[in-house]
């Protein structure tokens, strides 16, 4: 059965997870007033591996060689984690019986999967934020309930690892055990966090104030939503990533949301809870930039 097909202007993968890996930058164009970005993807896990600012030394997510990406895309880019019934599950990632598809077109990149087994669909679009003073990736994300009954869901949905602002990328493979003891995460008050370093790290009798930042935020339901950056909230004594060890023990409303975080290398995930009958479906957007 032939996997790829062309559907006017869009090139649709079947299974892409499960094809040969490829890779690829969506296009940078942002309109006369918009700040471009590159972003990085791959044709595993949720797509975005990396995403950056000017070049791959002003990472906002860690950037590898094409090789190294088609290894890390899956824990280390975007990752959601539904609880149904108390159980976790992760789409995009889990085997299961769960028919994927990405969309590649000309300026965006999309990716869904519908899962039988667990009753849920759900899809993810990517692009560049446009004719706006800002540079930010938009993820905007719609899980619908397919499984013919209510479902009580929680939700967990961001980014796994964020190198802050005034770490390259570089210094950040490198050495990032010792650069993270002056990592900072500012403007928890207002639910959208800011990430930079407290000062330069240059071997340099000047010490400089970072005044800049990479920030997340997201939107659900038109507010603006809480956040975890702090990643032992969620994995816990899982170190790799693999598995949200927290989150499957405790409830969303048992968790911390919010907080600031210091001397830790970040992420970025925004808490949901929901209710949803019958084809209802919860759908939120992010901006990390």
């Amino acid at each position: 059965m032939n996997k790829y097909r062309v559907n006017e202007s869009e090139f649709i993968i079947e299974d892409y997870d499960r094809l040969p890996p490829f890779s690829g930058f969506l296009p940078g164009l942002t309109g006369e007033d918009g700040i471009p970005m590159w972003a990085f993807y791959t044709n595993r896990g949720q797509a975005l591996a990396s995403l950056g600012i000017n070049s791959k030394a002003e990472a906002i997510m860690e950037f590898n060689p094409a090789c190294t990406e088609y290894e890390n895309t899956a824990l280390k880019g975007y990752r959601t984690f539904v609880k149904v019934n108390g159980k976790v599950y992760e789409p995009f990632r889990y085997r299961g019986d769960a028919k994927r598809t990405m969309t590649v077109r000309k300026n965006s990149l999309s990716i869904e999967e519908i899962s039988n087994e667990h009753g849920i669909k759900i899809l993810v679009e990517y692009f560049i934020l446009p004719k706006e003073p800002i540079g930010a990736l938009v993820r905007r994300v719609k899980l619908e309930n397919l499984s013919g009954s209510g479902l009580k869901l929680e939700v967990l949905d961001g980014a796994a690892k964020i190198i802050p602002r005034g770490i390259s990328n570089g210094q950040f493979q490198e050495m990032s055990n010792l650069f993270k003891s002056w990592t900072d995460v500012r403007n928890c008050e207002n639910n959208a966090p800011i990430f930079a370093m407290r000062a330069s790290t240059a071997d340099s009798a000047q010490v400089d104030e970072i005044r800049d930042g990479y920030f997340y935020f997201c939107a659900t339901d038109g507010k603006a939503a809480p956040f975890i950056c702090d990643a032992d909230e969620i994995f816990g004594y899982d170190t790799s990533l693999t598995f949200p060890v927290v989150f499957e023990e405790k409830s969303l409303k048992d968790m911390t949301f919010s907080k600031p975080v210091v001397n830790k290398v970040p992420c970025a995930f925004t808490p949901m809870c929901a209710d949803l009958g019958d084809r209802e479906s919860l759908i939120w957007t992010s901006y990390l930039g």
